[in-house]
């Protein structure tokens, strides 16, 4: 037969088992909001630089070139980071190519909160020397794009024929940025994806 001591021991033991079971939970469900707010956002790593190189242009993307992130937070930011050399020539002629900077496999379902901009400069991603005009636009909205389409960055401008060091060429950085605009519950887990790509639209002469 259980004494009232043994009653209150056995009660005590169970509540300490109880909490220790909600505490458990508790870090669970903690983990996985964690995991789903964090889930796939993909950011510029500055660790990889792939080379993409054709009878026209060298590209060189510093990082990913592309963004994919299924969950992202107001306030979140992120770039793509490039070199673009036109080392194209007509017989013993340097040319100027025009080039098309675009985002294929493009999906924005968050809508005008997204904004982008491309810089541009010579010499370097951090010097003070500006490309030519075409070559780069201020923050502006990204329209809701549900669907997979390709988005047009910069189209047919000219880029100068590049004989000189590896550092000549156009350095560019196409930024994106969530704004926080109040209430944005609705957009929670949407979707904003793409890929960079560079070509060149004027060039018949492959020759070397």
């Amino acid at each position: 037969m259980l004494v009232r001591g043994d009653i209150m021991k056995k009660k005590g033991t169970l509540i300490l088992v109880n909490l220790i079971a909600i505490f458990i939970i508790l870090i669970y469900l903690i983990g996985i909001t964690y995991a789903y707010y964090k889930a796939n956002v993909a950011v510029y790593s500055g660790k990889v630089t792939t080379t993409v190189e054709s009878a026209f242009l060298n590209v060189d993307y510093y990082g990913d070139n592309n963004i994919k992130s299924d969950n992202l937070l107001p306030g979140w930011s992120s770039y793509i980071r490039f070199h673009v050399i036109n080392r194209s020539y007509s017989k013993s002629t340097g040319t100027s190519v025009k080039i098309n900077i675009k985002l294929t496999n493009f999906i924005n379902e968050i809508g005008t909160d997204i904004k982008w901009s491309l810089s541009c400069s010579v010499g370097g991603f951090s010097t003070s020397v500006g490309c030519a005009s075409g070559h780069s636009f201020s923050e502006t909205s990204l329209p809701l794009t549900p669907t997979s389409t390709t988005k047009n960055v910069i189209t047919d401008v000219q880029l100068p024929y590049s004989s000189g060091s590896s550092t000549s060429g156009y350095y560019y950085t196409l930024y994106f940025r969530y704004a926080n605009n109040g209430n944005q519950n609705s957009q929670l887990g949407k979707k904003l994806k793409g890929i960079v790509e560079v070509t060149s639209s004027n060039l018949t002469d492959t020759s070397h």
